[in-house]
């Protein structure tokens, strides 16, 4: 059985947010990255450009491309990164509908959403895409740096084993064929990782001081907010 939107409105579930981007960008509800010369996979220079984030027929675009770059020595991988600002929530389901980049090194996809309080540093990847067109990772983490021993710890979710849980597409399909819907459904009781309407993960939560921070959405395409109400 799929998981629908009507499914959620019979449920007492509320649409509290979506975008589709028929009018473009609204630089009232997202911000632009603009960050320069961070360093990336193999100390790669990286230009988060806003420039490589635009609107086409109603499809957010966020672009990836190799430039020349003489100051750095070699070549600049310039991307995009979007986020939403001034909302959070707590419990309810969130969906992107978006078509993966074709596979190659160096893509990375992320739909995410991470803890307003920025010194909680705990994360939910809806969906990652690692240079692999023919599968996505979910994960839900959290880290910190222990000063004591001057080393950084990190702690799992899923299965209890320090990797994401993985979803592939039958029949060879890749997530960049076409598009897909990206699903997150939080409850106080348990969250659960969709790809089109169908649960691929469900884990009970069994530690809610994790889970009771509000999160915020840092990338995302034609998005969807379902709140209990």
């Amino acid at each position: 059985m799929k998981f629908t939107h009507e499914d959620l409105l019979k449920n007492g579930y509320k649409l509290v947010f979506e975008d589709h981007f028929d009018n473009g960008i609204d630089d009232k509800v997202w911000y632009k990255f603009d960050t320069h010369n961070e360093r990336g996979h193999m100390d790669r220079a990286i230009w988060r450009n806003p420039e490589n984030i635009y609107t086409r027929d109603s499809n957010l675009i966020i672009k990836g491309s190799i430039d020349d770059d003489p100051e750095n020595g070699g070549k600049k991988y310039n991307c995009g990164r979007i986020q939403i600002k001034n909302f959070t929530y707590k419990y309810g389901y969130a969906e992107a509908r978006a078509k993966i980049a074709v596979a190659g090194p160096g893509i990375w996809m992320g739909f995410w959403m991470c803890a307003r309080e920025r010194n909680i540093n705990s994360e939910i990847d809806v969906a990652e895409m690692f240079g692999d067109d023919t599968r996505i990772a979910s994960n839900i983490h959290g880290w910190w740096f222990d000063r004591n021993y001057g080393k950084q710890h990190r702690f799992n979710f899923l299965d209890g084993k320090n990797y994401p849980k993985v979803k592939e597409l039958p029949n060879g399909e890749r997530f960049s064929d076409k598009y897909h819907n990206f699903g997150y459904y939080w409850t106080p009781d348990f969250v659960e990782f969709l790809v089109d309407g169908e649960s691929f993960c469900h884990i009970d939560i069994k530690n809610p001081m994790f889970f009771y921070q509000k999160f915020l959405v840092t990338t995302s395409i034609d998005l969807f907010f379902y709140c209990h109400l």
